[in-house]
């Protein structure tokens, strides 16, 4: 990694795990991450994948609201791979996330003037942060229904992925 990304790597997990002190910080509940797959890759992936686990070498950046992990979908299609594309959510019950909006650049205090151009769904992320580690799938893909239709997000059929947060 070297030097110099090894040092701030250290530090911002040194600061995050002095956030998780601060109960008002602490986040033991759902939150939301939004990524878009090659429909193969979706299927090798999170198909009968109840007891898999996938594992995080680095920080898991989440959200509060389902619309911002919808919104980073359409954001990732273009590196999902060739073919039909899925549109994830994962919704991971976290056990020790770090609500870190108010000084996320991506937060209620500068995403609207920093990122001012950026889709309205992405400014104000209500970020959260969870540890590097695993997160182990409890649920096999179920489709995200609006009005009884299976919802489309940029022309990506949309599935919500449930997961755990295993705590080492």
């Amino acid at each position: 990694m070297g030097k110099f990304a090894e040092t701030g790597w250290r530090h911002a997990k040194e600061g995050f795990d002095e956030l998780r002190k601060v109960p008002s910080r602490l986040v033991k509940d759902e939150v939301f991450s939004g990524k878009a797959f090659s429909k193969s890759q979706f299927e090798a992936d999170f198909i009968n994948g109840i007891g898999k686990t996938i594992e995080y070498k680095s920080f898991i950046f989440t959200s509060k609201l389902q619309s911002v992990a919808e919104a980073f979908t359409d954001l990732t299609k273009k590196w999902a791979g060739d073919g039909e594309k899925i549109a994830v959510v994962q919704r991971i019950t976290t056990k020790n996330g770090v609500y870190i909006d108010d000084l996320s650049d991506w937060g209620k205090n500068l995403g609207p003037t920093r990122h001012s151009n950026a889709e309205k769904a992405i400014q104000i992320q209500e970020e959260v942060v969870l540890k590097p580690g695993l997160l182990k799938q409890v649920a096999e893909p179920v489709p995200i229904m609006e009005n009884g239709i299976h919802k489309t997000i940029n022309g990506m059929k949309a599935y919500f992925i449930d997961f755990i947060e295993v705590v080492n």
